[in-house]
């Protein structure tokens, strides 16, 4: 049975040994064998230099920050995740049908893109909140990454741990930076073909990691050219619109290698291309995408995480609560924002059938 700490357990074993002067090595490995259930096969996680027992949280204070990270993977998971899967799955079951000819698929995919980010970022949410619990700190894995204004930034903010992974024991190995750029560009293909292949045996996988590999050569090419260079320098309104130009195009991007790794079928991948342009228009919000309230509560959350962020200026879930200290106002209130988001969680979680994560079949 699969817990969702077990993604985040690469440096576990060293970390507690290191604890030993605190609570004694054989009772702190006994401890963490029974209850954080070490599995990899959930996701390849690489922690070994991001874990540092310096910033472990000690107290009331790393009870509080675990609590409302899980609070708000359970969030995440139940509430947006899952509800973006009833919505979408009949289409994608059905996507080569006559029953769905004639339906937009662009809205399902943006939606899908949507569905694995709450489902897998919730995960970590919850992985991560667990162990603030015993102790742990484990690195964030999400930044915001449909904000990316490239192909590159899209890969620093998504599925981080698992980006360091690669690069740093496939891309550099391989020659990196080093040798031009046709070296630069087969060493990006191999480690992004290698990605795919291990997110499962399929050429739809291999399809997939090709694609973002195609995407990262490509935008290495860009960053060396003189036009580049001179939009980098834009100012004011232009600089705004050609900053959400990179990012509508980054995300249309990504949607497009999603169709691939949703759709382990090739032919329904590309069925499912085909509909981004091929659709009626009497058909373009049909099934699914049709619920207004399932756009209300994507619209809502999304306004919310925004005016956080506005609130706290950008600020980490850390630094957050090492203010907590200072404002005694604030832990309370902290508490209240965990178990009311729990609360909600459970109460607007679709019913029915149980959601699995997604990454557990990985």
């Amino acid at each position: 049975m699969h817990s969702p700490v077990s993604h985040i357990w690469s440096t576990s074993i060293a970390a507690m040994q290191s604890r030993s002067q605190v609570f004694g090595a054989t009772r702190c490995l006994r401890l963490s064998s029974r209850t954080l259930w070490p599995d990899r096969s959930c996701g390849r996680a690489n922690f070994s230099r991001t874990c540092s027992l310096d910033s472990c949280p000690r107290g009331p204070l790393g009870m509080a920050e675990g609590t409302f990270l899980i609070a708000r993977g359970f969030f995440k998971k139940l509430v947006l995740a899952d509800s973006i899967a009833i919505a979408i799955d009949p289409f994608f079951a059905h996507v080569s049908d006559q029953s769905t000819f004639g339906v937009w698929a662009l809205p399902y995919i943006y939606l899908y893109a949507f569905q694995i980010y709450f489902d897998f970022s919730g995960y970590t949410d919850i992985a991560r909140g667990l162990g603030l619990w015993f102790g742990f700190r484990w690195p964030e894995n999400f930044n915001w990454p449909y904000l990316a204004t490239s192909m590159q930034d899209f890969w620093r903010r998504w599925h981080m741990t698992l980006s360091r992974f690669l690069r740093d024991y496939l891309y550099i190995p391989l020659g990196g930076n080093r040798g031009g750029p046709w070296r630069m560009a087969g060493a990006l293909m191999a480690t992004m073909l290698l990605g795919g292949l291990w997110h499962g045996a399929n050429w739809s996988f291999m399809l997939w990691g090709a694609l973002h590999g195609c995407f990262l050569v490509i935008n290495r090419l860009w960053n060396s050219t003189t036009l580049r260079a001179r939009l980098a320098a834009l100012s004011g309104t232009p600089a705004a619109l050609w900053r959400w130009f990179r990012v509508a195009l980054t995300f249309n991007a990504v949607c497009l290698a999603w169709c691939f790794f949703r759709l382990t079928n090739l032919p329904d991948s590309l069925a499912c291309i085909g509909k981004w342009i091929d659709f009626d228009l009497d058909k373009a919000f049909a099934g699914g995408t049709a619920d207004p309230a399932l756009w209300l509560l994507l619209a809502g959350y999304g306004g919310a995480a925004f005016a956080a962020r506005l609130l706290t200026r950008g600020a980490t879930l850390p630094d957050i609560i090492a203010h907590v200290r200072i404002f005694p106002f604030a832990s309370g209130a902290l508490w209240g924002a965990s178990l009311g988001m729990m609360a909600l969680a459970l109460l607007l979680a679709p019913g029915g059938q149980i959601q699995p994560f997604i990454y557990f079949q990985f």
